[in-house]
């Protein structure tokens, strides 16, 4: 009877004191871009070790001879880092546990996935080789690379591909949300969910006919995803590429940026006014092309908007490259030969939304309609110097032209919604995807929100845009 009783109690009192096991895993993820073919462009912009941001983790675990099972899920911090600390009680602690970490490329904001798959998929980064980890103590991942001969999943060619898209979208968000006004509801960062399929190649379409591409990546207005091509002929992904359609679904997601009335007569108008993603989407069909001259000017606004921002995004996230600015000779020959004409072609806006932007606009001399040549002559050292002694110069901001392309209305059932739409508070309407228009926008807004450009200020811009004219900057705005 003793002896029982003495067994029952030393039962009862291990499971009092049974351990709490502690297991901590941690490390870092990244991605290295610099194995792509030089063709492709990233050694130009980014490093061998290139952390990857807001990534999902997942941790799974099991004993030795036993399924493996999710424990927990995180995300990365800015600096790729991820920490997992799972704690059981009742455990002894054993050294034969098995660990998996796998990651998938989606937020709340973006999924990046297969051209075929519905969601993105989970990739494993990494698996203890045998049953032998510890419940208590910490297993430190170090740096998990997503290269060229990596290990489990990071060695795939389209995971890695995968993270590096991921790894531009993170860095466009992030210049994005930076321009965001602190005192305003305004917010330029992306807003909706949209998904990025690569590689994609339809088999029903052609690749190429006679040296032409038939298959073109682009991206869908109706169901918010962009597909990067990679087929036989060509590969195109490239950060200008990435950052030219993601641009498009930023300007797509301002359009509709609004809930619209649905039972009244002025909820059809105002969404008719702004149809320009199913016009996009109809235009392209319709022409297979929506880049150079094209008929429609929303149609070259949203074009030339994208290719702006790509070189913006060089410049200013990726690199320090120099916008292209080309001369008016150039515009008079390729483009336009009046301001009247500029806002019917990609290149004509382009032109328009980075000589807005310049960051040294007096180190820019456009010459005049037989100027030859291509680009702008661009002015350095010691002569800009002078020139800025005796002209102070300005410029506007990015973040101003992504509030020109922003809805400023909060109230959409008030009565006044038609004519605060018609004057340039809502969303941009086509309308105002013209020169005239985008400027009356410009102007309306600086007067009644604060932000935009003022009449003044773009009647001189219209100066130095107009391929028929010959002033330069210094004799447009400071009367040298």
């Amino acid at each position: 009877m003793r002896f029982i009783l003495s067994l029952a109690l030393f039962v009862y009192s291990s499971s009092l004191f049974a351990a709490t096991c502690n297991l901590q895993v941690s490390g870092k993820l990244i991605v290295n871009p610099l194995q792509e073919k030089s063709s492709l462009g990233w050694d130009q912009y980014f490093s061998k070790q290139e952390p990857l941001a807001n990534v999902e983790v997942r941790l799974s675990g099991g004993k030795k001879n036993r399924a493996i099972t999710k424990w927990q899920e995180t995300t990365t911090d800015s600096a790729g880092r991820f920490n997992f600390e799972v704690e059981e009680e009742g455990k002894d602690c054993e050294k034969d546990y098995k660990l998996r970490v796998k990651v998938k490329f989606a937020s709340s904001t973006i999924n990046v996935k297969k051209s075929r798959n519905r969601t993105p998929d989970w990739y494993k980064v990494y698996q203890s080789p045998k049953a032998d980890v510890s419940f208590s103590g910490h297993v430190d991942l170090g740096k998990v690379v997503f290269r060229q001969s990596g290990k489990w999943d990071r060695g795939s060619e389209v995971a890695r591909q995968h993270a590096m898209i991921w790894l531009v979208y993170q860095r466009l968000n992030q210049y994005l949300g930076s321009l965001s006004p602190d005192d305003s509801e305004l917010n330029h960062t992306f807003i909706n969910k949209f998904e990025i399929k690569y590689p994609n190649n339809k088999k029903i379409i052609r690749d190429a006919k006679n040296g032409l591409t038939h298959e073109l990546s682009y991206a869908n207005p109706i169901n918010k995803t962009i597909s990067i091509i990679k087929n036989d002929r060509m590969n195109d992904l490239k950060v200008s590429v990435l950052v030219h359609e993601m641009m498009h679904i930023w300007q797509y997601e301002r359009m509709k940026s609004i809930d619209y009335p649905s039972n009244r007569s002025i909820g059809n108008w105002a969404l008719n006014k702004t149809r320009g993603q199913p016009g996009m989407a109809r235009y392209l069909i319709g022409n297979r092309d929506m880049h150079d001259s094209v008929d429609k000017e929303y149609v070259a606004f949203q074009e030339g908007f994208s290719w702006w921002f790509e070189e913006i995004a060089a410049e200013r996230i990726f690199s320090s490259e120099v916008p292209t600015v080309l001369n008016r000779g150039r515009l008079t020959r390729e483009v336009a030969a009046s301001l009247e004409t500029m806002d019917n072609h990609d290149v004509g806006w382009r032109q328009i939304l980075t000589v807005l932007t310049l960051r040294e606009p007096l180190a820019y001399i456009y010459g005049d309609a037989t100027t030859e040549g291509k680009n702008a002559a661009l002015i350095e050292g010691k002569a800009l110097s002078i020139k800025k002694r005796r002209c102070e110069s300005s410029t506007v901001s990015v973040a101003t032209i992504l509030a020109l392309s922003s809805n400023h209305i909060s109230d959409t059932t008030d009565d006044s919604l038609e004519e605060e739409m018609e004057e340039g508070l809502g969303p941009l309407v086509r309308s105002q995807m013209t020169l005239e228009g985008y400027f009356q926008r410009a102007d309306f807004l600086a007067l009644n929100v604060g932000i935009g450009l003022d009449q003044e200020i773009t009647d001189k811009y219209k100066r130095l845009i107009d391929p028929a004219n010959d002033e330069e900057y210094m004799q447009i705005f400071c009367d040298v």
